[in-house]
């Protein structure tokens, strides 16, 4: 003789239909977390041999109506007519050399900075010389200049193509910050200021101060020359 027993069956089809229920109710938390997480959006800097320290990888929350515009603001100082590039982390490129950008590996300009991006697309943002010089890898080398404690607001690296017999002098000649004697071989002034009589321009090239002839040092690629305001021993 059989037992049956139907309520004992019948908690059990219950207890199963609670799990099977909080299982499903589990799941869609988790594709809603999901769908809710923020994207992201790629924005690479590339010094290339132009200025190795500048290249980094940006990671940039992606936001709906994010526009190209918008990330390049993150990692760029732009000019007032948004059309320009000024400045990326305070490095500037003189006349010889210019910014370019790529969408997704395809170069735009700034006609296209109002692109609404998508989730995961990439930028790069990289250097490339406005004309090239025939069997010279292109690369550069850079000017900083330094007011140090007594100018703090003097400041700033200019980069510039580099090509063969390149000097010190020649650098500063080409930049407008930076006024020469009439002999040209010494620095008068810059951005207008001249030293007190306590102070002098110090110029170095890769950590190295240059002696009184030192103008005419003919540079490598890639060289690092900088102008420091220091005070005179």
């Amino acid at each position: 003789m059989k037992v049956r027993y139907p309520t004992t069956i019948s908690a059990v089809i219950l207890l199963l239909l609670i799990i099977v229920s909080g299982c499903s109710s589990i799941d869609q938390e988790t594709s809603t977390a999901e769908e809710g997480t923020p994207g992201s959006v790629e924005l690479r800097v590339e010094g290339g041999d132009f200025i190795p320290s500048l290249t980094q990888p940006v990671q940039i929350r992606y936001d709906e109506g994010l526009t190209v515009y918008d990330a390049l603001d993150r990692v760029a100082d732009l000019s007032e007519d948004s059309k320009e590039i000024v400045s990326v982390s305070s490095f500037v490129l003189d006349e010889s050399l210019q910014w370019a950008l790529q969408l997704n590996d395809e170069e735009i300009g700034p006609e296209d900075w109002g692109y609404s991006m998508k989730d995961k697309d990439s930028l790069t943002l990289y250097i490339q010389p406005i004309a090239q010089i025939e069997d010279v890898k292109p690369s550069a080398v850079t000017l900083t200049i330094y007011g140090g404690q007594r100018n703090p607001d003097l400041r700033g690296t200019i980069a510039s193509l580099y090509f063969p017999d390149l000097t010190v002098r020649d650098i500063l000649e080409k930049n407008d910050r930076v006024q020469l004697s009439e002999n040209k071989k010494y620095i008068q002034s810059v951005d207008s200021y001249i030293p007190l009589i306590t102070e002098k321009w110090v110029i170095e090239v890769n950590g190295k101060e240059l002696m009184e002839q030192g103008l005419d040092m003919v540079l490598s690629p890639r060289d690092e020359v900088r102008i420091e305001l220091a005070e005179r021993q």
